[in-house]
């Protein structure tokens, strides 16, 4: 499964997604948590993460 990995930002009061790269499951090692490949984008979602931004991961449509 691939995810669009996005930061949620607020734009004139509500809020929007900015899609920042993007990720594949590679394994599911539990109920709430999989290891993950990243395919796009590592740079930004490194820097997102280590920046306290909101980064939440969006399903890919087929």
């Amino acid at each position: 499964m691939t995810f669009d990995v996005c930061v949620i930002r607020e734009v004139a009061g509500r809020p929007s997604r900015k899609v920042i790269g993007e990720i594949k499951v590679t394994e599911v090692a539990g109920d709430d948590i999989s290891l993950c490949e990243v395919k796009k984008g590592g740079k930004e979602i490194y820097a997102a993460v280590n920046g306290d931004q909101k980064v939440v991961a969006i399903v890919k449509p087929k």
